[in-house]
C-alpha cells in the first residue's frame, strides 16, 4: 500500500506540459553528469544557453531530482529556485522575477549536499509581462508573440472564457475547479512544443483567494494547409507480451510517424483517449508519465508532431475512492501530467475540439480489498459534465456557422448499427442536449474511439451535416492478435487487428483551407491497402481441415468472462462462414462510410468477373471477419484450449462493413474496386482460389493480402 501511494504521488507530480509561457531557447549542449560534493542526479543534459521567462518555469533534463530540492543559480547575483514539477527524467524550476542576463553556474542542493550541474548563458525575455491586478479576478496573465501582446486571444479555465485586450492581457474570475488555465489556439498561430506536447496551458492552484499569473507564448504560423493524424486506444500496459506492447507501439506507430512526417510542417496528432490503462499504472508501473518521459526517443516524446489529447475511461485513476466529485478527482493526475480535459484550437480554417465524455464513478462493491490498487470497479457512463456543455456553448459562440468543426472525444455518440444514440449515454435528453449545440453548423465531424472497431455513419435525426467517424484502435484488441499471427516469437509488425478485422492504425485527415479529405492508415502497410478479400471456399476448407478450428466451430459455445461475469456465447457457424454458399467472396472494407455526409461523395464497391459486374451485398452485422476470428477466439479456444476467456480482448465481433459477392466458378479472377468519397479508387485483382492460412506452420506470419 505504501508503494502504491508513493507511486500515485509520483504520478501526480511527474509531468506537466509547460507552466506559463516559457520559451526553451538555446542549444541542448552535451551530457554532463555534474560534479560537487554529492551525486544527487544523473543523466544531466547541459545547455549552453537558456532563454528564460521571469515568473515562469524552465525544464532541465536530469534523473533523480526530488520535489524538495533547490536549484541554485550563481552569477552576478545568486538565486535559489524551487522545483515546480518533476518526472523520472526531468525537473522544472521557478524562474525568479528579477533574473538578469549573464553567465550562471547551476547547482542542485538537497539538504547539506550540493551537486554542480553545468554553466550556461542566460538571456531574459524582453517582453513586459507585468499585468495589473483587478478586483475580484484571481487569474491573470499575458498572451504574447515576438515580445508583443496579442489582442483577441481566447483564454479559459475550462469553465469561463475571456478575450485578451489590446496589450494581450487577460483576467478570469475562476473557481479553479479544473486547476488549469489555457489558451484556445487562434488561427494563424502555433504554440511552442516540447517532447511532442504543445505548451498552451498551465496548472493553477485550487486556492480561489490567491491571485495567480500565467503567460502564454504564441508563434506566428500559417496552417491553412495541414495534416491531422487521429489515434485512439493505444493502451500501453508493459505486459509480458512478445513483443512487448510498448515495443510494438514504439517500433510501429512512432517509427512510422517519424519516418513519414519528420521535416513536414503543420502536422498535428489528436489522441482520443485510453493512452494508458488504469490498473497497469500499479501492476506494471506504466502510466502517462512513463509513456511521455521514458526516453527522449521513446513513445510520443519522439514524435515529429504535436500531440493534443483528451482522456478515455482507462486514463482515470482507479485508486480514487468513490464519492463526491470522484470524476474530477480521478482525472486530476491526467490534468497535472498531460493538460486540460477539454480543449479547443483553430488549425487554419478548421475549428477543433477535444472533449471528455466520461463520468467516472469507480463504485466500491466489495470485490476489491482495501489494499487493492483499484479502490473500485472503474465503472463509468458516457455524458458531458454540465460545466463542459456550457463551456462548449461559449466556445462555439466565437465560431462562424460556415467553419468546419471537428469534435473528438472517447465514447461514440451513435450505437453500433447507426440507428440511434449509443446506450452508454443513459438518457436521450442528455445526449440530445450535447448534439443540439452543433445542429446549425454546416459541417460537423465527430471523431471517437473506445470500441476498437471502425463504425462510420451520420448522426441519426440530424440530416447530413453531422457525421461520426468511430475510429479503430492503435492497439487493435489490446495488442493481443499480434501474439497469434506469427507464433510465440512474433516479430514487430505482426498483425494487430481490431475486433471487426480492421487492422490497427490511425486516421489521416488532409486539409486545404476548408476542404478536407481522409483515409485510414494501417500501421506498416501502404495507404493503398484499404480492404481485405476472402475466398470463402478456402475459409470453409480451413474450418473443415484445421484441427483447432474444427474444435472451436463444433464446440457449440464458449464462456465469456468479460466484466467479471461468466456468460455462455453461442458459436454461430453461419457467422464464421462455415455454411456459406460455394464460390462466394467476402470483402471487408475498413473505412467504408454509410450514408450521406454533406456535399461529400458516396462510397462505391464494384466487382467484375470476366467483364461482368456482380451484385454486391452488404452483410449488415451478420458475419465475423475470418482473420480476426482466427487470431482471436479460434486460437484461444482451439490452440490454447481455453474454454473460458474475455470476449472483449480475445474475440471477433459482428460489424457492418463486410460485403459479399457470388462468383460463377471457384477459379475465376475477380476485379475488386473500392471508391471512397473523394473519388480515389483502391483495386485488387483477386486470383482464385485465394489461400487462407491453414495453420500448418506456426512460423507463418499472416498478412492482409
Amino acid at each position: 500500500m505504501k508503494r502504491i501511494k508513493s507511486y500515485i504521488l509520483n504520478l501526480v507530480l511527474c509531468f506537466s506540459v509547460l507552466l506559463g509561457a516559457v520559451a526553451c531557447g538555446g542549444s541542448e549542449g552535451t551530457d554532463n553528469p555534474g560534479s560537487g560534493n554529492g551525486t544527487l542526479v544523473t543523466n544531466v543534459k547541459a545547455e549552453a544557453s537558456m532563454l528564460l521567462n521571469p515568473g515562469g518555469d524552465y525544464r532541465i533534463t536530469a534523473t533523480g531530482a526530488e520535489q524538495t530540492d533547490i536549484l541554485v543559480m550563481k552569477g552576478s547575483k545568486t538565486f535559489e529556485c524551487e522545483i515546480t514539477r518533476l518526472s523520472t527524467s526531468w525537473f522544472r524550476f521557478a524562474v525568479p522575477n528579477d533574473i538578469v542576463d549573464g553567465r550562471y553556474t547551476l547547482s542542485l542542493r538537497r539538504g547539506e549536499n550540493t551537486q554542480e550541474l553545468f554553466a550556461t548563458n542566460v538571456t531574459v525575455q524582453s517582453v513586459d509581462n507585468k499585468v495589473p491586478s483587478k478586483d475580484g479576478y484571481n487569474l491573470k496573465g499575458m498572451v504574447y508573440c515576438e515580445n508583443k501582446g496579442v489582442e483577441g486571444v481566447l483564454v479559459t479555465d475550462g469553465v469561463e472564457i475571456t478575450k485578451t485586450n489590446a496589450d494581450g492581457h487577460y483576467w478570469l474570475k475562476s473557481k479553479k475547479s479544473y486547476e488549469v488555465v489555457y489558451v484556445i489556439l487562434p488561427s494563424g498561430y502555433n504554440v511552442p512544443t516540447q517532447g511532442a506536447m504543445p505548451k498552451y496551458w498551465a496548472q493553477t492552484s485550487n486556492d480561489v483567494v490567491n491571485e495567480e499569473q500565467y503567460n502564454f507564448e504564441l508563434i506566428k504560423q500559417t496552417s491553412d494547409n495541414h495534416t491531422v493524424l487521429v489515434g485512439t486506444d493505444i493502451h500501453l500496459t508493459n505486459r509480458n507480451l512478445s513483443p512487448n506492447d510498448c515495443t510494438q507501439f514504439r517500433e510501429g506507430f512512432v517509427k512510422e510517424l517519424i519516418a513519414e512526417y519528420t521535416g513536414k510542417s503543420n502536422v498535428y496528432c489528436l489522441n482520443l483517449g485510453d493512452f494508458a490503462h488504469d490498473v497497469h499504472w500499479y501492476k506494471n508501473d506504466i502510466g502517462w508519465a512513463e509513456s511521455l518521459t521514458h526516453h527522449p526517443s521513446d513513445y510520443i516524446s519522439g514524435l515529429p508532431c504535436q500531440v493534443w489529447s483528451t482522456l478515455g475511461n482507462h486514463d482515470h485513476d482507479g485508486h480514487t475512492p468513490a464519492g463526491e466529485d470522484v470524476d474530477l478527482r480521478a482525472s486530476a493526475p491526467y490534468r497535472k501530467m498531460v493538460g486540460p480535459s477539454h480543449v479547443a484550437m483553430n488549425f487554419g480554417k478548421v475549428h477543433y475540439m477535444l472533449l471528455d465524455d466520461i463520468i467516472y464513478l469507480n463504485e466500491f462493491t466489495g470485490s476489491n480489498s482495501a489494499t487493492d490498487p483499484l479502490m473500485g470497479e472503474c465503472n463509468y457512463y458516457a455524458e458531458f459534465r454540465d460545466d463542459m456543455i456550457k463551456w462548449v456553448e461559449r466556445d462555439l459562440s466565437y465560431v462562424s456557422k460556415d467553419t468546419p468543426i471537428v469534435v473528438g472525444f472517447h465514447i461514440p455518440l451513435v450505437n453500433w448499427n447507426g440507428s440511434g444514440r449509443n446506450g452508454e449515454f443513459p438518457t436521450q435528453a442528455g445526449w440530445k442536449r450535447f448534439v443540439d449545440l452543433f445542429k446549425d453548423f454546416k459541417d460537423v465531424n465527430f471523431i471517437t474511439g473506445h470500441t476498437h472497431q471502425t463504425r462510420f455513419r451520420p448522426v441519426p435525426g440530424y440530416g447530413t451535416n453531422m457525421y461520426e467517424h468511430n475510429i479503430g484502435a492503435v492497439c487493435g484488441v489490446w495488442w493481443n492478435s499480434s501474439q497469434r499471427s506469427g507464433g510465440t516469437n512474433s516479430k514487430v509488425g505482426a498483425i494487430n487487428l481490431c475486433a471487426d478485422g480492421t487492422p490497427s492504425g490511425y486516421y489521416v485527415y488532409e486539409v486545404s483551407g476548408t476542404n478536407r479529405t481522409w483515409y485510414y492508415k494501417y500501421i506498416g502497410v501502404p495507404a493503398s491497402k484499404q480492404f481485405k478479400s476472402y475466398d470463402m471456399n478456402e475459409v470453409k476448407k480451413y474450418y473443415e481441415t484445421y484441427g483447432p478450428a474444427q474444435k472451436f466451430i463444433n464446440a457449440g459455445s464458449y464462456m465469456n468472462t468479460a466484466n467479471g461475469n461468466e456468460t455462455a456465447v453461442s458459436i454461430n457457424k453461419k457467422q464464421y462462414g462455415c455454411e456459406e454458399e460455394q464460390n462466394t467472396v467476402w470483402i471487408n472494407v475498413w473505412g467504408y462510410e454509410h450514408g450521406k455526409y454533406g456535399s461529400y461523395g458516396d462510397w462505391e464497391i464494384t466487382v467484375t468477373e470476366n467483364g461482368k459486374q456482380l451484385d454486391v451485398e452488404v452483410l449488415n452485422g451478420s458475419v465475423r471477419d475470418p482473420l480476426m476470428a482466427l487470431t482471436g477466439e479460434v486460437y484461444v479456444y482451439g490452440v490454447q484450449e481455453k474454454k473460458s476467456f474475455s470476449a472483449n480482448t480475445c474475440s471477433s465481433t459482428a460489424f457492418k462493413h463486410m460485403f459479399r459477392v457470388k462468383a460463377s466458378a471457384a477459379n475465376s479472377t475477380l476485379i475488386i474496386k473500392v471508391k471512397d468519397r473523394f473519388g480515389k479508387v483502391y483495386q485488387e485483382t483477386m486470383e482464385r482460389p485465394k489461400k487462407f492460412y491453414d495453420g500448418s506452420k506456426i512460423e507463418n506470419t499472416w498478412t492482409l493480402d
